[in-house]
This record gives C-alpha cells, structure tokens and sequence, in this order.
C-alpha cells in the first residue's frame, strides 16, 4: 500500500475532533461537514507551509575588565513540518511520545488524539494534520564566556596573552516542535522540505579551552 502524504506539507485532510464515545477520528469536509469515513481529496485543506516566513539570527558581545561573553542563536517562523517517525505499516516502531500521553482511552475521554487501537494502521490518520507541528524555534549555536588573564601576570612567565572560556554550543532550543530537533529535522532537498523523516538531531557541545599566545 503506498502512503498517502500531504503536497508539500501544504494541504492535508484536517481532524475535527475524537469521538469521545469510542475514540474514533472525525475528519472536516471540504464545505466544513463532519466525517468519520475517509474524506476525499477534495476535503484537503491548506494549513501552511515547509518555508518559514522569516529566518532570523542573533548575536551579542560583551566585554568587561577581562571577561568576554558571545551569544550567537538562530530560528525560524511559523514553518509546518510533517513527521514521518511513524509509519502505518509499521506500527511498532518509534513514535512521538505525545500520541500515546494524549491519545483516547475509557478513562481519558477528552484526548486529543484517536484510540490507537483503531488507528495503529490507517494510513488516512496519519497522513492528516495529526502528523503536522509548527516548526518555529530558536536554538542557541553559542554561548560562551572567557576571561583572559591580565598581562601584568602573564608577562612574568614569558606568555603574551592567556585566555580561557567555556562553550555550550547547540545546547539550547526554544520550541513547541515535539520532535528531537526544529533545525534538523526537514530535509535540505527543496522539493522534500518540510518532513522529519528522523534525521538526527544537533550535537550537544559543552567545551572547555585555553588560548596561549608566546
């Protein structure tokens, strides 16, 4: 069976809301009718796209009696991304955590996504805006501080200039995305963008280093 997924991340068939009854799907018709069969392609609805509205970066320097601080970032606006980390015909792999921390059961009526009992294979569901996030975020690249030593001291063991700085790079992010991570996640391929097909995520870095100049 071939797996049906939304043009460009742009129009996918959009969930109304969970039966609260049994915890079946209700899908939105084109002309906004309620559903719990499978709606048609003439129901796919616009909900965004894979292309940011805006990109954007940050940095600031500081410098104070010996200390220096940098603090680089960068992020993007209201770009969707579509995951692929789960696959109907393969239901027992890796999935997004909140699918089962917010899916129906007898006791959780008003969840927000199926019965995964009644959706594990159904390829309609997962091809829906159930699978679209908001892809915007900020990640800090680099923060860093130093302190380089006074020469006054450095000078008296023949060392020009002596610096020393600690680095967090890639180590903070600022997103709703629930995926591993916004920046990594879409493909760098133009006609693919938009989908998290499990790409792995940016290294967390925290370095330490020493800078000596004779």
């Amino acid at each position: 069976m071939k797996k049906v997924v939304p043009s460009g991340t742009s129009t996918v068939s959009k969930l109304a809301r969970i039966n609260q009854e049994n915890g079946s799907p209700v899908y939105v018709t084109g002309d906004g009718q309620s559903v719990t069969e499978s709606p048609t392609d003439n129901d796919r609805q616009y909900i965004g796209s894979a292309i940011p509205d805006a990109t954007y970066g940050l940095t600031l320097n500081l410098e104070y009696k010996g200390f220096d601080f940098l603090m680089f970032g960068t992020g993007s606006i209201h770009n969707k991304i579509f995951s692929l980390l789960y696959s109907a015909d393969r239901p027992r792999t890796n999935c997004l955590k909140l699918y089962y921390e917010d899916s129906w059961t007898p006791e959780r009526t008003n969840a927000k996504y199926a019965n995964s009992a009644m959706i594990a294979n159904n390829w309609t569901y997962w091809s829906s805006d159930v699978s679209v996030f908001d892809g915007s975020y900020f990640k800090f690249k680099q923060i860093q501080l130093g302190y380089t030593i006074p020469k006054s001291i450095t000078e008296k063991v023949l060392v020009s200039n002596c610096r020393m700085y600690i680095s967090l790079d890639d180590f903070f992010t600022i997103t709703k995305y629930p995926g591993c991570d916004p920046e990594t996640a879409t493909t760098a391929n133009q006609q693919d963008m938009g989908y998290d097909a499990g790409s792995y995520p940016t290294t967390k870095k925290i370095i330490f280093g020493v800078s000596v100049t004779f």
